[in-house]
């Protein structure tokens, strides 16, 4: 007994004096921490305060803009005048009251001044004000109020000389010479009312000119100091810090600022030298000494049209002990008295168990599956004199817990996940689901399902058998399961058909920035049994409670925004909205107009010239398709080729476009031009569905086209659908003579392994990486690897897109052979081709 008692009294004080000591360390790390910790917190709450800030403010701004074009827009429409000039402002009235910080909208009549405004007063009236200029008829200022009936007539008084034109911001819109808008410095306003008061404010001008150049008129939109010191105040309030805007330019002024009304203020020190520091878009954040006490500030310049720009400071108080390391140091005492009073506990309770040891594990045996028994009825047990019974037991008790838990555990897995993946199955997501909204709901969170189809998992499941398709599912599944959190589930609905469910949203572009992830992981390439495959996936995404108060309405408007995503082309993902059936609608009344199109002459083709970079001369052009509808007009070719894809019309109208570029191309021949190249593109629909060289040699012979001149583009993406019978095909069509290119080279993952085996002429590079690569590092390195890669293949090298001299520049420079885009020309129609042709057009 003395050994067994004195061998827990051991225990018990090296475990006690162990946890002090680790709970002490913990303890001094903790505060370390804090301290170390609490300044980066003030900064990056400074920092975020200040973002958000300036994301209000510019959106005030472009309120404003976006206000002056609607007067643009009712000024163009109504060709503004002295006639028109009241029924313009009174259109105006609904776009004004919309912008409740506007202070005045106007419109100045260039030749006689007539000037006419609408203005919020500080008690929130809108008043409409007309002023005659040197108009000789009706010298008279007039003034309306708008009041249930619309604008009434209030004062009317005989004008007091004031002329619009002569006022600064009349000069400075007709200064600006880019004629898109300015705004201008703060400047003193004319009062036209009985106060005296001072009052400065600025505005955003533009002059409108006719089509022949005349000034048809000048708008302005203004805010005067109060109101932008009352919006500055609602911020401040909101984000709890002080807001400051400085006027920057010669001498910098402070137009908004606590205690700040009329007019601008004096620059403190303080702040001219955080203006002196801050450049660009970049934010800076300090802590200094502002209005006599340490403040944490943040500054960062908004750039406004016209040159002018302004600086935001964000200032908060910095106290002595930041609120952060306050709360952290409670937390230490909390966790400081949590540990002492825990090790008290620990103490009392090992002593009582190395006490009674075998009595315990026996009702702990015996309370397997039964209610616990009664204490006061409990036997108790003989000191413990061998520790061998007691490791007997307690091994027992182990393998009985753990097979009843692994018994609970299938039953649940059976229950509540699907067989084949592993995932969560359609009982589990729906329980998960239902708890998610009740604990949104209580806290105004957000939550999103994700409705997940594979696109093309049929091909698959149908050309390789189930087995593999269900090892397809299998890693599908697993993929999903790594892009999404820990929180977040991942559920199998069956077939091919995924749910997640994203918990704890604060917006709903979370949602759509997973979504954009998922559709991404799916479109590349995935290993299954060795065996490479490509799948994409479409995807429809609903949030809670914009898109549905219950489980099933945001199943069902994900399922649907999921099917739109697929009528889109596929592989995409798409928000759920109300109007959906309506493009719905909108998408089958297209396809029923385009399957008309061929036989109603609708369709017609563009050539894009493609140019020689060492001759600078035509040595081919591509044939774009055009679709001219009479009552929709030009239809753009990304709408209608997708659905021309989905239908099947692709085909028909593949042969139609393949057909007539050649036609065009023997009469170009014939009228004794120069023989050019002409390039079709194929799709991936005519290349599976028909036998290419066949169709190829059959429209050679109708139209009586030398091989030579036809060349056929294919798209990374479709030479990476079935390689074998890719390259088969490529051998054929080479073996007529007709000419071969990779078009969109770069955009698809085609494997470098397979492209040195296509017998291919040529590779174009796509557009974005052109667009980009005089700007963007990645993308000139790209380029340049790709027209090393090609000729390193013995393949030419067209770049598409070329839009600049810079870029014309950057690819001759780089040995690129040919170029095609809208720097040497835009598609033109065949007889302006031809003129190219006769007139010997070159790249200067």
């Amino acid at each position: 007994m003395r050994s067994a008692s004195s061998f827990s009294r051991a225990l018990v004080s090296n475990i006690v004096g162990l946890l002090l000591a680790l709970g002490l360390a913990l303890l001094i790390a903790i505060a370390w921490q804090g301290v170390a910790s609490t300044e980066r917190a003030s900064r990056q709450e400074i920092k975020e305060t200040l973002e958000r800030s300036a994301d209000r403010l510019q959106a005030l701004i472009d309120a404003a803009e976006l206000t002056a074009r609607s007067v643009e827009r009712v000024a163009r429409t109504d060709q503004v005048g002295s006639a028109t000039l009241l029924p313009a402002l009174q259109t105006l009235q609904a776009a004004f009251e919309q912008q409740p910080d506007l202070s005045y909208l106007g419109i100045v009549l260039p030749k006689t001044g007539e000037y006419g405004n609408l203005e919020r007063t500080a008690d929130g009236a809108v008043l409409l004000w007309l002023f005659p200029g040197d108009r000789p008829i009706d010298p008279t200022v007039r003034n309306f109020v708008l009041t249930d009936r619309g604008f009434v007539p209030h004062l009317h008084y005989p004008t007091d000389g004031y002329d619009p034109r002569k006022r600064p911001f009349y000069q400075a819109a007709l200064a600006d010479g880019a004629a898109g808008g300015i705004w201008m410095p703060v400047y003193r306003w004319v009062v036209h009312t009985d106060t005296r008061e001072e009052l400065w404010g600025f505005s955003y001008v533009k002059a409108l000119r006719n089509g022949d150049g005349t000034l048809l008129c000048v708008i302005d939109a203004d805010f005067d100091m109060p109101a932008l010191n009352r919006f500055l105040r609602s911020l401040s309030r909101e984000y709890h810090a002080q807001l400051r805007v400085v006027e920057l330019g010669p001498t910098p002024r402070l137009i908004g600022a606590p205690g700040a009304s009329a007019m601008p203020l004096p620059l403190p020190k303080e702040l001219a030298q955080l203006a002196h520091r801050t450049s660009g878009a970049e934010i800076s954040v300090d802590r200094i000494s502002l209005d006599g006490t340490a403040q944490w500030v943040g500054a960062r310049r908004i750039q406004l049209k016209g040159g002018m720009s302004w600086l935001l400071v964000v200032s908060r108080a910095a106290p002595f002990i930041e609120a952060p390391l306050r709360r952290q140091l409670y937390e230490v005492l909390g966790m400081g008295l949590a540990i002492a009073l825990g090790l008290v506990l620990l103490s009392v309770r090992i002593a009582r168990r190395f006490g009674k040891p075998l009595a315990e594990l026996e009702r702990r045996v015996a309370a397997i599956g039964q209610p616990a028994p009664d204490e006061s009825q409990a036997r108790e047990p003989s000191s413990v004199n061998s520790f061998l019974e007691t490791r007997r037991l307690g091994e027992s008790l182990d393998r009985m817990i753990a097979e009843r838990k692994q018994a609970e555990a299938n039953l649940r897995t059976m229950a509540m996940y699907d067989h084949l993946t592993g995932l969560a199955n359609r009982n589990l997501i729906e329980e998960q689901i239902a708890t998610a909204i009740a604990h949104a709901r209580r806290h105004g969170t957000l939550l999103a399902l994700l409705y997940i189809d594979l696109d093309r998992f049929k091909v698959i499941n149908d050309g390789y058998g189930h087995l593999f398709g269900d090892a397809v599912l299998q890693a599908v599944g697993q993929q999903l399961a790594i892009l999404v959190r820990q929180h977040d589930t991942v559920a199998r609905l069956g077939g091919d058909e995924f749910l997640i469910l994203l918990t704890h949203l604060t917006r709903s572009s979370d949602a759509g920035l997973v979504a954009r992830k998922i559709v991404a992981c799916l479109d590349r390439p995935l290993v299954v049994q060795d065996r490479k495959i490509h799948l994409s996936g479409s995807v429809g995404v609903s949030v809670f409670p914009k898109d549905g108060e219950t489980g099933q309405t945001l199943v069902d408007n994900a399922d649907m925004a999921m099917y739109r995503a697929k009528e889109l082309g596929r592989n995409n993902w798409q928000f759920f909205a109300i109007g959906m059936s309506l493009e719905t609608q909108y998408r089958v009344d297209l396809e029923i107009k385009l399957r008309a199109a061929v036989g109603a002459g609708q369709l017609h083709l563009a050539y894009q010239p493609k140019i020689n970079l060492d001759s600078g001369r035509i040595t081919g052009c591509e044939a774009l398709l055009r679709w001219r509808h009479p009552e929709l007009g030009d239809v753009p070719p990304d709408q209608f080729i997708p659905i021309a894809e989905d239908s099947g019309l692709i085909v028909p109208i593949g042969d139609w476009v393949l057909r007539t570029a050649c036609i065009q191309a023997r009469a170009w021949i014939d009228a004794g031009l120069p023989g050019i190249c002409v390039a079709v593109n194929l799709s991936v629909r005519q290349f599976l569905q028909q036998d290419v060289a066949a169709w190829v040699a059959r429209t050679l012979h109708d139209t009586q086209l030398p091989p030579g001149c036809l060349e056929l583009e294919l798209t990374e993406s479709l030479i990476a659908q079935d390689v074998e019978n890719v390259i088969a095909t490529i051998d054929a069509v080479k073996r007529l003579g007709v000419k071969l290119s990779i078009d969109d080279f770069g955009t698809g993952y085609s494997s470098l392994n397979y492209l040195k085996r296509f017998r291919v002429d040529t590779l174009k590079i796509d557009q974005s990486f052109v667009r980009n690569m005089l700007t963007e590092k990645e993308d000139e390195a790209i380029v340049q690897a790709m027209i090393a890669l090609a000729h390193t293949l013995k393949f030419k090298v067209i770049a598409e897109g070329v839009e600049t001299e810079q870029h014309c520049r950057f690819l001759s420079r780089h040995n690129c052979d040919e170029i095609q885009g809208y720097y040497f020309s835009a598609p033109v129609t065949p007889d302006e081709f031809a003129v190219m042709l006769r007139t010997d057009k070159r790249l200067i």
